[in-house]
């Protein structure tokens, strides 16, 4: 199904709403500023010419009055020839009326203001009426003036207060409508279509021509019989037409198809990381397995050689750096060889493979028993003093008499004779050094009369050649002079 879209034509009416809308608006903050114009521009006019009726009322007031005040009232009446007068009062300090005039009768209501209202000395106060508030309409602006007259008699000032038409002919609506909105209005029409016209061309026509290719290249549409080529009014058809198409669900589309993707992508990885781990785990487990049956013996099921080789050397650094004692114990079994050749190797194997089992019993988790020869076993005790490794020694010595008894004949009776070394109690410094004095120890328990276990007192000092230690070696040592 190819893509579809209608959405440059959804834009293109977006667009142009936009920017109607945008026209309104200015239209509108145009007119409520011309408004705040002819507001600023009422009151300054109105302002002029109250002042310029409180100044010509004032002085024809002021040239006439008499310091016995008996001419107020032709005053007042004079005052309403003015053409822009219509009432005309003179009050007293107490409020009390002394003359009035009038043409009309509708501004009483708004008279009664003006006794208390307080004016200064030599000016003049103007408010404009309301006309709603007068007993008959009123066309115009009117303005209450209220101002003081300068009397001979100073002991008893007059207020005069004056409600005349104001004239604001000088604000000339239209023309200001004409002056101001026209021209505006004419730059927000011609921006409007220059603005359409640059988003038709940038961002509308650049959609339809998306839509157009999306409708005509489809990657997912089956194929069909090759067409002849379209003529040109073919294709202008064609391209007005898909102007009309969906461009909303041709995105919509491709973000499903990128959705598909990801989310395949997302499965494709996580199968290869399941697959990997499991393989990660398979190898390791191999390797671990394979390391094992490397260090292990097949035979007693101990550590082997090769194990002492490679391990031993960071447990005793360990326990070295850390300041704490690491036993040894050697073991070595007594008329071995006579066992293989009269009864037979079959029997050597089962006194190989009891050993081997007796020590996997009798030393805890984090203990090492080794095969190190053909009838010599290592036990590594981290942590156990010297006085420690003596007790499990002959401990196993024992266990494996008690077992030995039942097999053999008391003529053949094989035997276990132990050595043990410590770090603290031989001062040793090297894993090489400490299984030097395991060594002698083990020989000085054979030239004392084998089954039994000896301590070595000997300090490792002296198993260090040319200030080198010695490497791990079993029987290599020589029995020491009798001097040391």
């Amino acid at each position: 199904m190819p893509f579809q879209s209608n959405k440059p034509v959804a834009t293109r009416k977006f667009i142009r709403f936009t920017m109607i809308a945008f026209a309104l608006a200015l239209v509108c903050a145009a007119m409520a500023a011309h408004e705040f114009r002819r507001s600023a521009a009422t009151r300054e006019l109105f302002a002029q010419d109250a002042e310029r009726i409180a100044r010509d009322v004032i002085d024809e007031f002021g040239r006439a009055v008499d310091p016995d005040l008996h001419n107020l009232q032709s005053l007042c009446s004079r005052s309403l020839s003015k053409r822009q007068v219509f009432v005309a009062r003179v009050m007293d300090s107490t409020g009390k009326v002394l003359a009035h005039a009038e043409k009309t009768s509708a501004f009483e209501s708004v008279l009664a203001r003006s006794s208390s209202r307080e004016v200064p000395d030599g000016g003049a106060l103007a408010e404009m009426i309301d006309t709603a508030q007068l007993k008959e309409p009123a066309d115009g602006i009117y303005a209450i003036v209220t101002t003081k007259l300068h009397s001979a008699s100073a002991s008893n000032p007059l207020t005069l207060a004056v409600i005349a038409r104001v004239d604001l002919r000088g604000i000339d609506a239209k023309a200001d409508l004409w002056q101001f909105h026209l021209p505006l209005a004419c730059i927000m029409i011609a921006g409007l279509f220059v603005v359409d016209a640059r988003l038709n061309r940038r961002l509308v026509d650049p959609l339809t021509t998306l839509a157009r290719t999306s409708a005509e290249f489809d990657p997912c549409a089956e194929p069909t019989e090759s067409e002849p080529e379209a003529p040109v009014d073919s294709l202008a058809a064609r391209g007005s037409l898909a102007e009309l198409l969906s461009l909303n669900e041709s995105i919509s589309a491709a973000q499903m198809h990128c959705r598909l993707w990801r989310r395949m992508t997302q499965i494709t990885e996580r199968r290869v990381d399941s697959q990997v781990a499991r393989e990660t785990k398979r190898i390791i487990s191999d390797l671990n397995r394979v390391r094992k049956e490397a260090w292990q013996d097949a035979l007693t099921g101990v550590n082997n050689r090769r194990y002492l080789e490679e391990q031993f050397p960071p447990i005793f650094d360990a326990q070295f750096n850390a300041n704490r004692d690491l036993s040894v114990i050697m073991f070595d079994l007594d008329n071995f060889k006579q066992v293989n050749d009269t009864i037979g190797h079959g029997a050597g194997d089962d006194v190989l493979r009891f050993t081997g089992e007796l020590l996997r019993q009798c030393v805890r988790s984090d203990d090492c028993a080794i095969r190190y020869g053909g009838d010599e076993f290592i036990v590594i005790l981290p942590g156990a003093s010297a006085d420690s490794a003596a007790r499990l020694a002959n401990r196993i010595l024992s266990l494996f008499a008690q077992r030995l008894r039942a097999m053999f004949d008391k003529t053949l009776l094989p035997t276990l004779t132990a050595g043990v070394a410590s770090i603290f109690g031989n001062r040793a410094k090297t894993p090489g050094e400490l299984l030097a004095c395991a060594d002698h120890a083990l020989l000085s328990a054979k030239q004392a009369g084998k089954a039994q276990a000896v301590t070595s007192p000997i300090d490792a000092a002296h198993f260090r050649q040319s200030g080198r230690t010695m490497r791990i070696q079993v029987r290599s040592s020589t029995p020491l002079p009798a001097k040391l």
